[in-house]
């Protein structure tokens, strides 16, 4: 047995290598690249130490245009930077960030493109300013101090390099979605300089006050704005920014705090009205608009909202989550406004009826993503009318108790186009049997069961 193990190893080992010649050599600088993209940070720097030739490609730029330090094997994204970040973060390498990033001013920096980082100091901004010009995108999740991991610190963001394109700052910490902060808590504070190629920006847990609105307004490239958990956020905010830059395309806020520390369910309400009027009256280029609210707010004037937005040509998706404020008067009239919209979002919302999917069935015929889940009002007519719909491939008909799965089976095997389902058949397991008929009569269906 041993010997024929011998044996194996010196046949395999002829085939590798011919006398003085190691096949590996054989390949290609590109060849090695391409493999060497596929390693994480510590196995690159293994490799590095294993010749000259490999430690002088390890140091390519090809290989550092994307770094992610955000869980804890120090993965790099070389060439596929689509996915983003991974889903979870931890804390074991912020002591050995300040590290990293001294590799990185020595040999890679001028070829960083991308970054994620789970912390941020003005130690790292500077060496990101001054080593990394062409940084394009920055993440910052839970970004407070090294110095400071109690609260918050305020973060001057004037040193970050003139040719940063988009921005992800979070100081979140292990707080559950939806749940506020109480009056008076800390929450970070930002200073940022007009960056002129910033398109955009995307904030959580921050103090979004209105000396912020006035720095980001002067970013004149802004199109995207994403605000999530944020707090005292004003119409006169909005005023500012959306006449400073009216070419901005998408919005999204979710669950942030409207007004000077309001706490009142009518001024809370107020502020966002007048934060939405502002939007229509500002905002002609509006492509996308999504509005979350996990906090009490009373009716909102959405018929209105939406009758406004349909004035403008470029919308495409619109979204509403956990807000009241539709009704069927004149609603009619609104959806033939929007005949180009191609997503629609209504969740969580006891406004919508079957009556109400009749009328988006039969007049967005261009519509690819529908998305309705938790609402209670619902049946399975109002399903059906989508039969045969031309271009709807994404559903979400999760948690609508009214729904059969029939119903939706049925309806679903009419649609040309589907590609993904969500449903709720985790929570209802007479829906499983559904699930399985699914996936074996529409095999090109891809089903997220919730």
């Amino acid at each position: 047995m041993a010997d024929d193990i011998v044996e194996d190893d010196i046949n395999c080992t002829s085939v590798i290598c011919d006398g003085a010649t190691c096949y590996i050599d054989m390949l290609t600088e590109d060849d090695f690249l391409h493999i060497f993209s596929f390693l994480c940070l510590v196995d690159r720097g293994r490799a590095a130490q294993v010749c000259k030739r490999w430690n002088r490609l390890m140091k390519d730029s090809t290989l550092w245009k994307t770094i992610n330090l955000w869980d804890n094997s120090l993965q790099v994204a070389a060439n596929d930077t689509s996915q983003g970040p991974p889903p979870q973060s931890t804390w074991s390498f912020a002591r050995n960030e300040i590290q990293v990033l001294k590799f990185l001013e020595t040999y890679v920096g001028l070829a960083l493109r991308r970054i994620y980082l789970h912390t941020v100091n003005d130690d790292i901004l500077n060496c990101l300013c001054s080593k990394c010009p062409d940084l394009q995108f920055m993440s910052f999740t839970s970004a407070f101090s090294l110095l400071s991991s109690k609260v918050p610190s305020d973060v001057d963001l004037s040193l970050l390099p003139t040719n940063v394109e988009e921005i992800v700052l979070s100081v979140q910490r292990g707080r559950k979605r939806g749940r506020k902060l109480a009056r008076g808590a800390r929450v970070g504070r930002f200073v940022i300089h007009p960056l002129p190629k910033l398109r955009c920006i995307t904030m959580g847990d921050i103090l979004f006050d209105f000396e912020l609105f006035r720095r980001i307004s002067c970013c004149e490239n802004l199109r995207t704005l994403y605000l999530t958990n944020c707090y005292d956020i004003t119409e006169d905010g909005f005023i500012l920014l959306t006449t400073r830059v009216p070419e901005i395309e998408d919005i999204r806020l979710e669950n942030c705090r409207y007004g000077y520390h309001t706490q009142s369910t009518s001024e809370i309400t107020k502020e966002l009205t007048g934060i939405l009027q502002t939007i229509c009256k500002k905002l002609t280029q509006l492509k996308k608009f999504f509005l979350v609210s996990y906090t009490k707010i009373s009716y909102l004037p959405l018929n209105e909202f939406l009758g406004r937005l349909g004035n403008f040509q470029t919308l495409r998706c619109v979204g509403f989550h956990g807000v009241k404020g539709f009704t069927l008067t004149g609603f009619e009239d609104i959806i033939k406004s929007l005949v180009l919209l191609e997503e629609l979002v209504m969740s969580q919302s006891e406004d919508v009826t079957d009556k109400f999917l009749q009328i988006i069935a039969k007049y967005l015929r261009h519509l690819r993503n529908l998305q309705v889940p938790v609402a209670g009002n619902i049946t399975d007519t109002g399903i059906q009318y989508f039969t045969h719909h031309p271009c709807l491939n994404k559903v979400n008909f999760a948690f609508c108790r009214r729904v059969s799965g029939q119903a939706m089976y049925d309806t679903f095997l009419t649609l040309p186009k589907l590609q993904e389902v969500i449903m709720s058949s985790r929570s209802d397991k007479y829906l499983g049997v559904f699930v399985e008929k699914i996936r074996k009569d529409m095999p090109n269906v891809t089903i997220f069961e919730l």
